[in-house]
């Protein structure tokens, strides 16, 4: 399901300094999802189930506020004591219930989930997609999709995972998180249903590894962690990702010599007005706790509020960056800077690129063909 536009194939004017002039156009595929003769939900369905999983994630990333609020509401009488001991009895059955294989999701389950939230994301925002490397995955090799920015939803507000069902060569994406996740109530049952693996470079391992446990061949990063929720906040004239300090997954990639997939989200950071920066007290606790305290305006302008701003999304996944194959002791901190380096290049090519489709074909405003994508150095 996917219409045809042109797009630009290369931008040379970024090299000269100039990322505002138009470059050559070349023809790529936008999703479609969600059109009347495509759909498979009505979206009666898809967008709630959408915003539902929007505010299941917010209620996990706020879980010590809200216990906290949780425990006030108990000590006052607010909230009865009945609504505790049913609480607590569905805790206990989901703890004594097995969890699903994360690293073997149900793959027809899985494929009708996230086809229902692409869906539902293009009838809400609208979203769409540009999926590149159709004709370059490999069934024997495994992938990072290092994905931008990480805004307030993560791996939430990227729009596009669906198409490596649709187009990526029969490939399965097992998402990643932090490690609390597998002690959140619920929340955690519902993603390992979808596939999810820790952040650790053993739970990342068991996913690059070779021999490839395939279809489970693609591991869905977002590089830039907590810490970005608080980049490119409210009215920032420009995006801001953290990149120059993460050569981690440039090392797990050589190491298990598997390929990245460059990804980035436009409009996933104006989904959330986010009300702190980088500089605030509150980055500086969540990088330390390994939870998101953030403060945020919703749809509306309500403080903490679920409903994003419906913003256009285009989700852009690059072309297989490839990554020299070399013996483990071949490896070199100068090898990982170089390839480090040269990824970075890649990355900012493709969001100088693909800003142009974001306004021309998305709708979005016109100031987004002067924004660079900057690191967290810049």
């Amino acid at each position: 399901a996917t219409t045809t536009t042109k797009t630009p194939s290369k931008d040379p004017a970024s090299q000269n300094g100039n990322n505002n002039k138009a470059p050559p156009q070349a023809k790529v595929t936008l999703s479609n999802y969600g059109d009347p003769d495509q759909r498979r939900f009505s979206p009666w369905i898809s967008v709630p189930a959408c915003l539902l999983t929007y505010a299941m994630y917010q209620a996990s990333s706020m879980l010590p506020l809200l216990l906290l609020l949780f425990g006030i509401g108990m000590a006052f009488g607010i909230i009865p004591s009945s609504v505790l001991t049913v609480l607590t009895a569905l805790i206990c059955l989901d703890f004594a219930i097995p969890l699903p294989n994360g690293y073997r999701p149900n793959v027809e389950r899985k494929e009708r989930y996230e086809r229902l939230f692409a869906e539902g994301m293009q009838h809400y925002f609208p979203a769409k997609s540009i999926f590149l490397p159709k004709q370059e995955l490999r069934q024997d090799q495994t992938y990072i999709l290092a994905a931008w920015p990480h805004s307030l939803m993560g791996g939430g507000g990227h729009a596009g995972l669906y198409d490596f069902s649709q187009h990526g060569a029969g490939l399965q994406v097992i998402y990643s998180g932090a490690t609390i996740i597998q002690y959140v109530p619920f929340v955690r049952r519902f993603l390992t249903t979808l596939g999810l693996t820790d952040v650790t470079k053993r739970g990342l391992n068991r996913i690059l590894q070779k021999p490839a446990a395939r279809p489970y061949t693609v591991v869905h990063l977002v590089v830039g962690g907590i810490h970005e929720m608080f980049f490119t906040p409210r009215g920032a004239t420009h995006e801001q990702i953290i990149l120059h300090k993460r050569k981690g997954f440039i090392k797990l990639a050589l190491q298990n010599q598997c390929d990245i997939l460059p990804y980035y989200c436009f409009g996933a950071n104006q989904m959330y007005g986010r009300v702190f920066d980088h500089k605030s007290i509150l980055c500086r606790l969540s990088s330390l706790l390994q939870v998101s305290l953030v403060v945020w305006l919703g749809r509306w302008n309500i403080p903490m509020g679920w409903m994003p701003y419906k913003v256009p999304l285009l989700g852009v996944t690059g072309h297989v960056f490839c990554v020299p194959k070399l013996a483990k002791d071949q490896i070199t901190d100068e090898v990982v800077q170089q390839v480090h380096a040269d990824f970075c290049v890649a990355l900012k090519q493709l969001f100088d690129t693909y800003k142009h489709v974001y306004v021309n074909e998305m709708g979005a405003d016109e100031s987004w063909l002067t924004k660079e994508l900057k690191l967290e150095t810049e």
